[in-house]
């Protein structure tokens, strides 16, 4: 298996809190609308760390200076990665495509914990299971927060802020292109807990912009206008995070 997964990482190009609300398992929408959920935002903020990190691994140059370490913003890449694989596990049955990018996501993933086999094991269960087409989609998506959540016991404060950051983040965005208004709500609140437990290194430009979504009352029913505000908020953390 292990083989099979390090040949399928040669072969595919890179697709693009633990929230104490870990109850919620994904409802797939579309291929459509999830293809633009993986791509609104996030892929345009994973390229430029990749093209960063292959510009220093060659010796080209050094990225421009930011605000957010290498080994936070990991983390916070991280958390993003386990909710994104826990989505397409729990979508796996419903298309080839959600399958096919479960097993991929959930391959990336392991790849991550070679130092950490116990994490790499579970993940690498969760993979056959979806190969097999074994467990339900609930199942399915509360075993790969399950491994997330113990990942998230093994980070000192600092990089366990940023790895929260990233699930809430995306738990947030996913919830907001599904207009679910209760999800988002939830997300909300579980991102102004973050706020208030933020770590002296956090950029205050990072503070500023989740307090932005934070400190504002929501009307009862969110209108297109907030939706897309959420959005926007969403992508420019992104773009400091990832910078």
């Amino acid at each position: 298996m292990k083989k099979m997964i390090r040949k399928t990482l040669i072969k595919i190009c890179w697709i693009a809190l633990i929230s104490t609300v870990c109850s919620c398992a994904a409802v797939a929408q579309t291929s459509s609308e999830m293809s633009d959920f993986w791509h609104h935002g996030w892929n345009a903020a994973r390229q430029i760390t990749d093209q960063n990190e292959t510009r220093i691994s060659v010796g080209i140059n050094k990225p421009p200076s930011a605000l957010v370490t290498q080994n936070n913003r990991a983390q916070f890449d991280l958390g993003f990665a386990f909710i994104r694989s826990a989505f397409y596990a729990s979508a796996s049955d419903q298309n080839t495509d959600f399958s096919d990018r479960a097993i991929l996501e959930l391959a990336k993933l392991s790849a991550r914990f070679d130092a950490q086999p116990e994490i790499q094991i579970a993940l690498d269960k969760i993979l056959k299971n979806v190969v097999r087409g074994q467990g339900t989609a609930d199942e399915r998506w509360r075993a790969v927060i399950a491994i997330a959540e113990l990942h998230g016991t093994q980070l000192a404060v600092e990089p366990k802020w940023y790895y929260q950051a990233g699930i809430v983040l995306t738990r947030l965005h996913l919830s907001n292109l599904k207009r679910n208004q209760e999800d988002i709500r939830k997300e909300l609140q579980n991102l102004e807990i973050l706020s208030k437990i933020a770590p002296n290194s956090a950029p205050s430009e990072l503070l500023g912009m989740i307090s932005s979504l934070t400190s504002v009352a929501l009307p009862i029913n969110l209108t297109n206008s907030e939706f897309l505000t959420i959005d926007d908020v969403v992508g420019n953390i992104l773009g400091l995070i990832y910078a």
